[in-house]
């Protein structure tokens, strides 16, 4: 009886102290499953959203933007530099602009001109635009629009307001989807042909990690460990089972992790989710739409975790995302895989 006594009295202070959420115990605000409500849930910023035009001179090249960052005048934000896909718009992907932005983060959002929705908006021969915007000359002005950009914010933190004083330029992290997730790729040092029967790099070393979704592949089979194996951020890859780009099947989406050498890559792949999923816009479907509600959530969660964890040096973060808290939080939504070499 006493045994007894003395077990209930555990289990009455484990439950006093612990939250138990699914196959999840988290005890206290640092445990699993507080940690996953606090990354997937609103963070505790109000968000302000400034829309500008700059303007880069040396390539006489204008770029509207938009800027997610959190309403408050107290420290300097690590920033994310997000680059849209193909026929979209940088007013787009606010599920994760938002997000970033209230949970601590400058998310800078430029509209890549000739390959952005504007550009097919407005066009009279949209066949030769789509061949345009697939050309090595737009592909090279996606890698320099993300290179201005961070140039541009360095001038915005030495004295323009709102930003003045505000962003911490020592912790830049790029992301994207699609068309803007291969942008992503070689921005952090995926490897191209360089016309001579050689291969180029030209990562930016201000990025110190990076998140890749959906993204389309450029390079033969045989190419692969060429042209991944020189990336040198740490990233996370997101795709769904579902995630097929024109005559590419959803296998191809996790060539990236697969042949990148770089330390600390992440695939976080999703059951049921597709390349739509990614970009946040409306479906005429419920169904769909109650997907990607759920889809869209452990996106947010997982990918604050990972700015958390590689921005900002977080060790709590870095833990949950690679000891199986977070797999555990999605149960069979998704599968999360890491390699650390």
């Amino acid at each position: 009886m006493r045994s007894m006594r003395s077990l209930r009295a555990l289990l009455a202070a484990i439950a006093g102290a612990c939250l138990l959420t699914g196959a999840i115990v988290a005890c206290g605000a640092g445990k699993p499953a507080a940690l996953a409500q606090r990354y997937g849930e609103a963070g505790p910023h109000a968000v302000a959203v400034l829309d500008a035009t700059w303007t880069d001179p040396a390539r006489r090249r204008e770029m509207p933007v938009r800027i997610h960052y959190p309403r408050t005048d107290k420290g300097a934000w690590p920033v994310v530099i997000f680059s849209h896909g193909l026929g979209a718009s940088h007013r787009q992907y606010d599920f994760l602009g938002r997000h970033w932005a209230s949970h601590g983060y400058a998310s800078v959002h430029p509209a890549h001109k000739g390959t952005d929705l504007e550009t097919f908006r407005e066009s009279r021969f949209p066949v030769a635009d789509v061949f345009r915007a697939l050309s090595v000359k737009a592909v090279a002005d996606r890698i320099l629009d993300v290179r201005f950009a961070i140039d541009r914010l360095e001038q915005m933190t030495r004295g323009e307001a709102p930003l003045d004083g505000r962003l911490d330029l020592r912790r830049i992290g790029v992301a994207g989807h699609s068309y803007g997730a291969l942008t992503t790729l070689l921005a952090t040092g995926q490897a191209f042909r360089d016309g001579n029967g050689g291969w180029r790099s030209l990562p930016d070393p201000r990025i110190k990690a990076a998140i890749e979704m959906s993204a389309p592949l450029i390079n033969r089979r045989g190419e692969y460990a060429q042209a991944f194996g020189p990336i040198t951020a740490p990233m996370l890859h997101l795709t769904g089972t579902l995630d097929s780009i024109f005559f590419s099947a959803p296998g191809d989406r996790r060539v990236p992790f697969d042949f990148s050498r770089a330390p600390d890559q992440y695939l976080l792949t999703l059951e049921g989710a597709d390349h739509v999923t990614f970009a946040g816009v409306p479906r005429f479907d419920a169904a769909a739409r109650e997907r990607d509600a759920g889809h869209q959530s452990a996106i947010r969660m997982s990918t604050v975790a990972f700015w958390d964890a590689y921005l900002r040096d977080d060790r709590r973060a870095r833990r949950w995302l690679a000891n199986g808290a977070f797999a555990q939080s999605m149960g069979a939504q998704g599968k999360l895989e890491l390699r650390k070499e």
